[in-house]
């Protein structure tokens, strides 16, 4: 979601329950103009609010001149002082999807995640050991028994911090919601994507349509298409992976408004994720408010 006009954008998904204080309106009013001229970037966005036990992190991601390249993301409590988040690797992104604990709040709070084989696979969080004098006594006694079995029995750990998991959440909500519609960015000759200053809205009737959305990162379901299927597509405009290919089918839902012409488009793989576009309009936008939490037994619902 642009960072310009940012509150009337989050008024057409208000209905939907995305919304800020008036404090952190104030904040991002006056922060995120200053993010984008203090780093030189072309573009900032809000991208949405991660809910923790103790504190929630406000998330704005940055562009430079192309969109598919040099994305950088940033997090903030308070809306006014934001600090640029590490990128991971692979293996690091692996890790951060075994964990499911909900978000603290404290971007250096670590998880615990067991590697290699166990009946137990889920990451849990550190929990504080006991001090030596405070074990009991039948432990006591058992212990030198117990010891060579539970040393057996103990597998690798890893430990990763609530700041990569924060970064794998983004990569991955990005990956599946970032919703934007047909001709609002373009591919240019130089192979970049940048918006399409041209671009004025859908009709209502495309509007309302799933296939007339696209998830704005480097197409993969498009290339797997034969090049008959892809025959009738415009290179410029047609180089997304539209929302009406996704699997599993039905993992969207889209309301139009007729009043106001706002489509509205919910994620049910992803609770708390949103977009929007009024029709006949280049007004659109996305953004995440939720705890970090996939709906993995989506398919089982529909």
């Amino acid at each position: 979601m642009n960072a310009q006009d940012l509150f009337l954008k989050l008024d057409y998904l208000s209905p939907s329950g995305v919304t800020l204080n008036v404090e952190q309106r104030a904040s991002l009013q006056s922060s995120l103009p200053l993010l984008r001229k203090n780093l030189k970037l072309d573009l900032v966005n809000f991208w949405g609010k991660v809910f923790g036990v103790e504190k929630d992190y406000l998330i704005a991601q940055g562009f430079g001149k192309d969109l598919f390249a040099g994305k950088k993301n940033f997090v903030s409590h308070d809306g006014i002082d934001w600090v640029q988040l590490p990128e991971i690797d692979a293996a690091t992104s692996a890790l951060a999807e075994q964990v499911h604990a909900r978000f603290s709040g404290d971007p250096s709070a670590e998880s615990i995640i067991g590697i290699g084989s166990s009946t137990d696979d889920d990451a849990v969080a550190e929990e504080p050991k006991p001090a030596e004098d405070e074990t009991p006594a039948d432990e006591e006694e058992d212990g030198a028994d117990g010891q060579e079995e539970a040393s057996s029995s103990k597998r690798p750990t890893a430990v990763i911090s609530e700041e990569k998991r924060l970064v794998h959440l983004i990569e991955a909500v990005d990956r599946d919601t970032s919703v934007v519609p047909r001709g609002a960015f373009m591919f240019t000759a130089d192979n970049r994507v940048t918006p399409n200053a041209s671009f004025a809205g859908l009709a209502a009737s495309e509007a309302a349509s799933l296939a007339s959305y696209g998830h704005l990162r480097r197409a993969e379901a498009l290339q797997r298409k034969s090049l008959l299927e892809r025959e009738h597509l415009s290179k410029t405009l047609d180089f997304l992976d539209p929302l009406s290919d996704d699997i599993p089918r039905g993992a969207w839902s889209i309301r139009r408004d007729a009043t106001s012409n706002v489509v509205t488009i919910r994620s049910l793989q992803w609770p708390g994720s949103y977009a929007y576009h009024v029709a006949g309009t280049p007004n659109f936008g996305y953004a995440y408010f939720g705890f970090g939490e996939k709906n993995s037994d989506i398919g089982f619902a529909l």
